[in-house]
């Protein structure tokens, strides 16, 4: 096949977590072009990319005419938007802007196939109660619209990232006796789905794309199972070859953490806990589809972590 009969594949945030991943999928295959969608094409990352074969454009989702132009001649288009941005965490209402753009881009352009990166509606689950569960409800709000829309769109809800606990090294603190301790803000037996977003999201994403008849229309819950926080807390010890204790923080302590005092993430660990991260919903359709995925104690031995 030649390179003019690859389908091109447009990838928003191409030099992100999610959006990384899929292009790395997307390359491997060697079935597609690849046009990476990055603020900053001059980036160091963005460079490694392009020498890699990616074609990689400046467009910016506050830009809807960028994104149009950006999605020209594409056939398939994989979106994500990101809630941590400063300027969306200071206003919410930025992501669900971005994700209209993206889709109101998208329908313009003649997108083939859309798979959109969305999570479950916290608001509509939970009767109201999570309603400013933001980086949830924006992105089932951006789902809803392009549905509306009438975009040919398969929607992945990635679950709880693996990288939570293996980026964040200072959560674990070396004690006098030589073991570990490590603080949670909900009990150890708190279940989450959790996911190697660098590995298996690109690899289920790239399936929807390989198989359009399959997934077109149908919406999957990304993750390797369901595991409590203790489980995965056990696994960091054995990898680590530490005993590591479980600190549950008390309400006034948690305000005063340096990650659980976020909002944000305070008031997404609550709603894991009253409803599930995904609504309770099982995982047996996606693992159908999508085969085995990587298991916490693989993803941790890839990276090769260890404890300080």
């Amino acid at each position: 096949m030649s390179l003019h009969d690859k389908p091109l594949i447009a990838v928003v945030g191409a030099t992100g977590a999610q959006g990384g991943s899929v292009v790395d999928a997307l390359i491997d295959t060697m079935q597609f072009n690849i046009r990476g969608l990055t603020r900053n094409p001059q980036s160091e990352h963005s460079l490694k990319l392009a020498r890699r074969g990616v074609e990689m454009v400046k467009c910016n989702l506050n830009n809807r005419d960028e994104l149009a132009q950006a999605f020209q001649g594409a056939y398939g288009l994989f979106a994500t938007t990101n809630f941590w941005q400063q300027e969306i965490m200071e206003n919410p209402a930025v992501e669900i802007q971005q994700g209209k753009n993206i889709a109101d881009a998208a329908k313009q352009a003649g997108i083939q196939h859309l798979v959109l990166s969305s999570l479950p509606d916290a608001n509509k689950i939970s009767g109201g109660k999570y309603h400013d569960l933001h980086h949830f409800n924006n992105k089932a709000q951006i789902e809803y619209y392009v549905k509306s829309l009438e975009i040919p769109t398969t929607v992945v809800n990635f679950g709880y990232y693996m990288s939570n606990w293996s980026n964040n090294p200072d959560q674990f603190r070396k004690r006098s006796d030589g073991d570990y301790e490590v603080d949670l803000l909900v009990s150890p037996d708190t279940q989450v789905p959790p996911i190697d977003a660098v590995v298996d999201g690109g690899h289920c994403v790239v399936h929807c794309f390989r198989n359009p008849q399959e997934t077109m229309g149908q919406s999957y819950d990304l993750a390797c199972g369901y595991s409590t926080l203790g489980q995965m807390i056990d696994t960091l010890a054995k990898v680590g070859g530490k005993k590591i204790h479980i600190n549950v923080l008390t309400p006034e302590e948690a305000a005063k953490h340096s990650i659980y005092g976020i909002p944000e993430i305070y008031k997404m660990y609550q709603y894991i806990v009253e409803f599930g991260y995904f609504g309770g919903r099982g995982l047996e359709r996606s693992l159908d589809i999508f085969g085995v995925f990587n298991s916490f104690e693989d993803f941790l031995y890839h990276h090769n972590w260890k404890l300080a």
